[in-house]
Parts: C-alpha cells; sequence; structure tokens
C-alpha cells in the first residue's frame, strides 16, 4: 500500500516537473518570437525613417 503511493507520488512528480519543462519551453520560444517580431518592427522603422530623411533632403 505505502509503496503504491510513493510510486503514485513519484509519477505525478516526473508529469509535474515535466509539465514545468514543457511551459518553460514555450515561454522562452513565446519571448523568442516577440523578440524577433520587435527587432523586425524597430528594422522597418529605421528604414521607414531613413526613406522619409532621404525624401526631405
Amino acid at each position: 500500500m505505502m509503496k503504491a503511493m510513493v510510486d503514485r507520488f513519484n509519477s505525478s512528480k516526473a508529469e509535474n516537473d515535466d509539465l514545468k519543462k514543457s511551459i518553460k519551453q514555450k515561454n522562452e520560444d513565446i519571448t523568442g518570437l516577440i523578440t524577433r517580431i520587435v527587432g523586425e518592427y524597430d528594422n522597418l522603422t529605421l528604414k521607414a525613417h531613413y526613406k522619409l530623411l532621404k525624401e526631405y533632403k
């Protein structure tokens, strides 16, 4: 009885640890995507500003 309870606890703890790792990985993926989007936005903004400056000269 005790062994079954300990095994069940260890099993659910392992599942919980796997879920935590999965969530952490997904958060890192999302953070990376946001960083790329912001970088692209900054790049496009700089290009647009440069183009406008060239037109005004």
